[in-house]
């Protein structure tokens, strides 16, 4: 399927919808831009980061094994997911 769209002032060319849907682009989602000759390829940024994960081999490394008696409440790990967010979309958009 092809559309054109027309790039605004601002250099901004909007995504139809059904697109966005048929990736699950949300507002606020990052995507990667790549430039090759005269094409332009837009790819949704994979969001496959598991902050549980991360969180466990953060700990071990942090505390070896013992990690096990440390408790992250659910507010915790909303706290830490927050965190990371904004690292993470700081770091994307500079």
């Amino acid at each position: 399927m092809s559309v054109i769209r027309r790039v605004d002032s601002l250099g901004r060319v909007t995504i139809p919808i059904s697109y966005r849907r048929t990736l699950g682009i949300e507002c606020n989602n990052n995507l990667n831009l790549t430039l090759t000759t005269n094409v332009i390829t837009i790819e949704k940024c994979s969001s496959n980061f598991d902050l549980e994960a991360f969180i466990k081999e953060f700990l071990i490394y942090t505390y070896g094994n013992n990690y096990q008696d440390f408790l992250l409440s659910k507010s915790m790990m909303d706290d830490i997911n927050n965190l990371l967010k904004g690292y993470f979309n700081n770091k994307l958009l500079k």
